[in-house]
């Protein structure tokens, strides 16, 4: 499959101002839901075989989607009808990030060496929202080799706030 993330935000774009956002997260569960059975093998194999007609293959996955929204369907019948069914995976990451961004969302990643408590979570957001302008949707990972602190990923930042990215900052520092 040859991709082009210019192409899958084309459609991802054009299915977001279609639908607009607030059947956002219909549209989410049926492009997860399209995006999971794309990624059988099994199924891939079949809707992806080029000698199927292009209209037999996304009438097959609609009948596995089952209900879906009206605009989706349509969506699937032009996906089918330009054999661009494999770029699904790639449409959801652009359409879920349009959705996030028109929602005023953002993804962080968090890294942290212990739980956090209610009240480093109201100071993270509150962090974030400065700094950004967008409410934050947070994605923790417990790592404890941080030994304390916290590693922030948002955007294309990164933020290092653990006692393991100070302790290699010092290390770099008397190497150089």
């Amino acid at each position: 499959m040859k991709y082009s993330p210019t192409v899958a935000f084309r459609y991802a774009r054009a299915l977001f101002l279609c639908s607009g956002k607030k059947n956002g997260d219909e549209i989410v569960d049926a492009l997860r839901t399209a995006t999971e059975l794309i990624g059988k093998p099994e199924v891939s194999e079949i809707l992806l075989d080029p000698t199927l007609p292009r209209k037999k293959a996304s009438e097959m996955l609609l009948k596995f989607l089952g209900e879906v929204p009206e605009i989706f369907s349509r969506f699937i019948t032009v996906l089918g009808e330009k054999r661009r069914l494999e770029y699904l995976p790639y449409i959801f990451t652009s359409y879920v990030n349009l959705l996030a961004e028109a929602r005023g969302e953002i993804d962080v990643e968090v890294e942290t060496a212990l739980e956090l408590t209610g009240e480093e979570y109201k100071r993270l957001r509150k962090y974030i929202l400065a700094k950004t302008g967008r409410e934050p949707s947070f994605k923790v990972k417990v790592v404890p080799e941080l030994i304390a602190g916290l590693i922030l990923k948002y955007e294309d930042k990164v933020v290092d706030m653990s006692v393991l990215g100070r302790l290699k900052r010092i290390k770099q520092g008397a190497s150089s």
